[in-house]
């Protein structure tokens, strides 16, 4: 192979392209968003990984990668298509497969006889076998093979050497032309088919959506009970290997909740109830908090609240808003006119929460002022280091804290008397007064 043509350059085609372009090869990142283009190809594009931007950026000075909105054919043998667009799932309508079709549209209206075709998006169960029947209707002499991608956003560009890469194809030569180009970059794990890769990625995600929403029940009965989740974990696991879980908190994202959905709409797929239970447990909490809030708000008589940490997760730190559980609860809260909601992330600019309808705060400590709530919304390490004792005396008298990812857990000293704080897996308990205030 002596180029590579990204198809898709967001989050996950960017990471592989840059990538690529390491090892020598060609690579063109090919995209049909000429906004997104025209940013990437002078350097403009946001890109939350330091050393993919510098990498990208390395690239495009060296010629190694270009990004277009068109793909010429090259000599037959000689180009790798991986494609890398998005592959959406709604739960009203079920898998979008729009960006998808139009993609192997695309691949095969240009390939040549022994190219190869990877599928790095995350599909449904079988996907890559219908495109490879699609691609022998039309007499497209190719290769094709599944290699989804497994990456965590944030890390993503880092991980393309370090994880390893799914490969599965329904013949010889497909999984051996695969794994040679995914070897480039580290190492690769065969699987005996297609249809084996995409389930081996799909069971990863849903594994871990169900493993966290048997934490976000369990932590949900121990409040139920009047008890400390954290402590009752804490409690259970210490000294006993036979018992891990991981903290309660929100499960958010662009992934997760997609891939369950992924899976059981595959053809032959069984219903879940255990999967469809973790999921509810897991989409329950963002309604259960705005309720929580705003009953406070209600007995207290204020209006104002405070969103730190809006992106979907903190830790690697992102951007991305994608399946916000802090922005959803944000949106219920906003459906009531009288509050007030302002938001303030380490990672996000002002311009991109006002477009998600948040009022931005130059600081926590400028959205804390008067506020009845203030929610510690995910585990960026920046909130972890907020200094409570200046949010406290800035927010309202009777103000709750709620802490919904729980890494601050009991550490919430500098929440005044009269103050109140919350975990998902406690319930709210007033602030008592420090000895030195009692003396």
């Amino acid at each position: 192979m002596q180029r590579v043509v990204i198809v898709g350059c967001g989050s996950v085609g960017l990471a592989v392209a840059a990538a690529f372009a390491t090892t020598g090869m060609t690579v063109l990142g090919y995209d049909t968003d000429g906004d997104r283009l025209a940013r990437l190809s002078a350097g403009r594009e946001a890109i939350g990984e330091p050393d993919l931007a510098a990498v990208i950026a390395a690239a495009l000075a060296d010629g190694t990668l270009r990004f277009s909105d068109e793909i010429l054919a090259l000599p037959a043998g000689s180009s790798a298509y991986l494609l890398a667009v998005p592959t959406p799932w709604h739960d009203d309508g079920g898998f979008d497969d729009a960006a998808l079709s139009k993609a192997v549209a695309t691949v095969l209206s240009v390939a040549r006889p022994g190219d190869l075709l990877c599928i790095r998006s995350t599909v449904p169960v079988g996907t890559s076998a219908r495109i490879a029947q699609q691609a022998r209707a039309q007499a497209v002499d190719i290769f094709i093979a599944a290699c989804p991608d497994r990456s965590a956003e944030g890390q993503s560009y880092r991980e393309q050497f370090e994880v390893p890469h799914l490969i599965g194809a329904d013949d010889d030569e497909s999984r051996r032309q695969a794994s040679e180009l995914f070897g480039r970059l580290g190492p690769v794990t065969i699987c005996s088919s297609a249809a084996e890769a995409e389930a081996a990625k799909l069971l990863c995600n849903v594994a871990r959506d169900a493993t966290f929403g048997l934490a976000n029940e369990l932590a949900r009965f121990c409040a139920g009970l009047g008890l400390d989740g954290h402590a009752v974990a804490a409690a259970a696991g210490r000294g006993y290997e036979r018992f891990s879980l991981p903290r309660p908190g929100p499960v958010g994202g662009p992934c997760l909740a997609k891939d369950v959905g992924l899976l059981l709409s595959s053809p032959g797929a069984p219903d879940s109830p255990l999967l469809r239970a973790a999921r509810q447990a897991n989409a329950r909490i963002a309604g259960d908090v705005a309720a929580a809030i705003a009953d406070h708000l209600a007995a207290i008589g204020a209006t104002t609240v405070a969103v730190l940490g809006v992106a979907f997760k903190g830790r690697p730190p992102v951007a991305d808003l994608r399946g916000s559980v802090a922005l959803e609860i944000a949106q219920r809260l906003m459906r009531d006119a009288r509050l007030e909601l302002r938001a303030w992330d380490p990672e996000i600019d002002a311009g991109a929460l006002e477009q998600a309808g948040l009022a931005p705060a130059v600081s926590p400590l400028a959205a804390a002022g008067g506020a009845g709530a203030i929610l510690l919304a995910n585990d960026h390490p920046a909130l972890a280091a907020l200094d409570l004792g200046a949010l406290a005396a800035a927010a309202h008298p009777h103000a709750l804290f709620y802490d919904l990812c729980g890494q601050r857990g009991d550490g919430m000293a500098g929440v005044l008397p009269g103050q109140s704080v919350r975990l998902l897996s406690g319930k709210e308990r007033l602030a008592k007064p420090s000895r030195a205030a009692a003396e």
